[in-house]
């Protein structure tokens, strides 16, 4: 190994450009990177009552998806509005991505004709007069399946459902959706819901987290490296380094074709924060234990004093997150795979590229690590050694009784189904959620299969 990393060293150039050149690949891969906004697929593959719904349906996927407009006016019900509501409703309905739409005009309901029981619509068309308004005034208010479904309890709100095919760039319909019910403002309070506009919120705000986390933790990082050392290189280089960890773990996810999910949407995050702790060990043994000799050979002596701690750290680092490829929810493999995969780029660029760029740069000088082990950072690491060191039979105790109480409360844990609950409170999606849920009860989509006794046709 002490050869490997003295040709390395001395040939940092080569090991430089190969990095580089592998990043640029993983970076055009990460750049390609697909969000999915798909809740649903944190539920298991493995679902006892999923595996009975295909084994008895054939259903593979789901190819509808629910949305609801809701419109509100003291004079909702009225001649102008209702036939300003139904020409957005006709021209939503030609769009590709709609597949039908349940209006208060194409509303069934069911009518007593002469002693026979007639299926019908509410209407064909929007009433034109005051004489037709008030007959569909009539049936919509006085039909119980109609209440609020489709229309509230006074009449001043009225509901769309929308049943759209499968929609993977929500973002798109969603502003062709806007455009289309643009006539309704300012006629009427306009409220929507349901899985597409949720889908173009998730991927808003998971591109936002994204850039705000790594932007965080980035500025802790580099503020704690330089804390620690003192030296623009000790900051730039671990950064580096795991940055481009990240890069690599976010380009492989991308090349086997996995997207990020709001599961793995921190795993630049964890690479980050993961992968420095092992630059850490190089830099600080490098920094302590250079006497102002060979630099190659100061550094290689660094590296083969801690490679071991970097490699042992690195491997249980991996293990743990290989465990999630044992869970039943797909996201999580993902996610353990892609996180091992980054841990492993960490510790390969720690041990090898990390020092081929300490060797383009001068070795540390003897004031500055004086300042390292005098800083005040050595200083808490001391005294909390000591103090480990002397009470360490009562922190055996404490830990084990935390790690009791962990399992003992473990069942009394909340579990949170409510996706809705994780959005801001404030967004304006969320309030007209509630709003909606308020006004008409909320909705529930449900498939029922029926099929003829004996496998008979039809």
């Amino acid at each position: 190994m002490k050869r490997l990393l003295s040709a390395i060293v001395r040939r940092a150039d080569i090991m430089i450009v190969v990095t580089l050149l592998i990043t640029a690949v993983m970076s055009f891969f990460a750049l390609k990177i697909k969000l999915d906004p798909d809740y649903y697929c944190i539920f298991p593959e493995n679902n006892k009552r999923s595996a009975e719904l295909l084994e008895n349906t054939g259903i593979t996927e789901t190819l509808d998806m629910m949305m609801i407009l809701s419109v509100s006016a003291d004079d909702a019900l009225s001649v102008k509005k209702l036939g300003l509501l139904y020409d957005v409703i006709k021209e939503l309905e030609q769009h590709p991505l709609v597949a039908q739409c349940t209006t208060p005009f194409n509303f069934i309901t069911f009518n007593n004709v002469n002693g026979r029981l007639s299926i019908e619509k509410m209407a064909d068309s929007p009433p034109s007069n005051e004489e037709e308004l008030a007959e569909f005034k009539k049936r919509l208010l006085n039909e119980p399946l109609a209440q609020d479904i489709i229309v509230s309890d006074d009449g001043t709100t009225l509901n769309v459902l929308i049943t759209n095919t499968a929609i993977e760039e929500p973002a798109k319909y969603m502003e062709d959706f806007d455009k289309i019910i643009s006539p309704l403002k300012g006629e009427f309070e306009i409220a929507y819901t349901g899985d597409i506009p949720f889908s173009d919120h998730t991927i808003n705000y998971l591109k936002r987290d994204l850039l705000v986390l790594v932007l965080l933790a980035a500025v802790v990082i580099l503020i704690v490296l330089y804390l620690s050392f003192r030296a623009l290189r000790a900051v730039f280089l671990p950064f580096l380094t795991v940055a481009i960890g990240a890069i690599w773990a976010v380009g492989f996810s991308a090349l086997i074709g996995y997207k990020l999910t709001v599961v793995s949407v921190v795993l630049p995050i964890i690479i980050l924060a993961i992968g420095s702790s092992y630059t850490v060990h190089i830099l600080s043994e490098y920094f302590r234990s250079y006497d102002g000799g060979d630099k190659v050979e100061g550094i290689c002596l660094a590296v083969l004093h801690v490679i071991k701690t970097v490699m042992l750290a690195g491997l249980t680092t991996i293990i743990g997150f290989c465990s999630l490829l044992f869970t039943s929810i797909r996201p999580l493999r993902e996610f353990g795979l892609t996180v091992s995969f980054g841990i492993l780029s960490c510790v390969i660029l720690t041990i090898f590229f990390l020092p081929a760029m300490l060797s383009k740069f001068s070795p540390p000088r003897k004031e500055q690590k004086e300042k390292i082990n005098n800083d005040f950072i050595t200083k808490i690491v001391v005294i909390i050694g000591r103090f480990v060191g002397k009470w360490y039979p009562i922190l055996f105790i404490l830990f084990f009784i935390i790690i009791i109480l962990a399992i003992v409360l473990f069942p009394h844990i909340d579990r949170k189904v409510n996706y809705i609950a994780y959005f801001p409170s404030k967004d304006k999606l969320v309030k007209d959620t509630y709003e909606i849920i308020s006004d008409s009860g909320g909705y529930q989509s449900i498939n029922i299969t029926l099929q003829a006794p004996d496998g008979a046709e039809g």
